[in-house]
């Protein structure tokens, strides 16, 4: 396997404007210090042509900030790529004289249409990375499985494990993200973050554990659509270790923010061990904001963490149904506190059975 020395560049591979490519079993070294750039870097500066059939297999990428970065950096560029497979990327050693990077970052802008199309992240694991392990924007059809994404350094200004924003018709499957941390309570460090203007995608057989935020995050922006998001067959635990602004197993809505619509989440397992009864929670609201159903879900709560938290929010058109409570018999709901099930059950409607408690 060749092995391509940029220690004393800004990179490895710079790619412009091109399509049909393929970079395979490389060792990609970068300069390990504050100032260390990318394995490989493609750009789409057209506003006319689409690019395409990139391929990445089999790379291992150390000392840089960022692995593989595919961006359309026109402003209102919708032309970026299609047909983009990047598999069996091993990312370690991210330089810890930075603060930035991300091992697999993709960035389309997203208006009426989107950037990119087609995007295949496969058996990737990521170790150590400063930001978020795998961020992309702007994709319509995307699929990431069986990737692992552990232990951030906590240096950038997110560090989540896995997250997507401005995507449409999305699949994350197989993939385990632990310990995503940052020294920062303003940020986020969940382990799989839905953000802004994510529409028609789920959220699979993926276990996410150790996080200092949430476990697996919904969130919306203040602008755009985001809808139809589908979490099923995943395992969450011990997460909401913080610091972090979203401490919990799961979190759903953020405040000021757009309607989230069509939130479906069942058959999971989420498991909180973490913290006091004030700072996490199994379920977390950010806001009343989110409408769809959460069912057939065990929530487990061993210790302090409220089984579920709305703070001040009236979250009515989140229905809860057929989900198996264990453990603290702690809720917050519009910001009054129930210490029973039954309390919370009748007070808010929920859980109900045939219409009824």
């Amino acid at each position: 396997q060749a092995t391509i020395d940029a220690s004393n560049g800004s990179g490895a591979f710079n790619v412009t404007n091109t399509s049909g490519i393929w970079f395979d079993r490389l060792t990609l070294l970068g300069q390990n210090n504050a100032t260390a750039g990318y394995g490989i870097y493609c750009e789409n500066n057209s506003t006319t042509i689409q690019y395409g059939d990139l391929t990445f297999t089999n790379l291992t990428i150390q000392y840089c900030t960022t692995g593989v970065d595919i961006e359309s950096v026109s402003a209102g560029n919708l032309k970026g790529f299609t047909n983009v497979l990047i598999q069996g990327l091993t990312f370690t050693n991210a330089p810890a004289a930075s603060s930035a990077g991300v091992p697999i970052y993709i960035a389309g802008n997203q208006t009426t249409s989107y950037a990119h199309n087609n995007f295949t992240i496969r058996n990737v694991t990521i170790d150590g990375q400063n930001g978020d392990g795998i961020d992309v924007r702007g994709v319509n059809g995307v699929t990431i499985e069986n990737c692992s994404v552990k232990n951030s350094a906590g240096r950038a200004s997110s560090t989540s494990g896995i997250e997507l924003e401005d995507c449409a018709n999305f699949l994350i499957q197989f993939c385990e993200v632990a310990n995503q941390n940052h020294a920062n309570d303003n940020v986020d460090a969940n382990g799989i973050d839905i953000d802004m203007r994510c529409v028609n995608g789920t959220v699979q057989y993926c276990f996410v554990h150790g996080c200092g935020g949430a476990g697996i995050s919904l969130f919306q922006a203040s602008s755009g659509t985001w809808a139809n998001v589908t979490v099923r067959y995943c395992i969450t635990y011990g997460n909401g270790v913080g610091p972090s602004n979203a401490k919990s197993e799961l979190m759903l809505g953020a405040s000021g923010q757009n309607n989230m619509t069509g939130v479906a989440v069942y058959n999971n397992t989420f498991y909180a061990n973490q913290g006091a009864a004030n700072a996490v929670a199994v379920v977390l609201f950010g806001h009343s904001n989110v409408s769809g159903y959460v069912g057939n879900n065990i929530f487990v709560s061993t210790g302090n963490p409220r089984i579920i938290d709305s703070v001040a929010t009236t979250p009515t058109n989140c229905l809860f149904r057929s989900n198996c409570h264990y453990g603290s018999a702690n809720y917050r709901w519009a910001n009054t506190s129930y210490t029973s099930f039954a309390t919370w059950q009748a007070a808010r409607s929920q859980e109900l059975i045939s219409g009824s408690n």
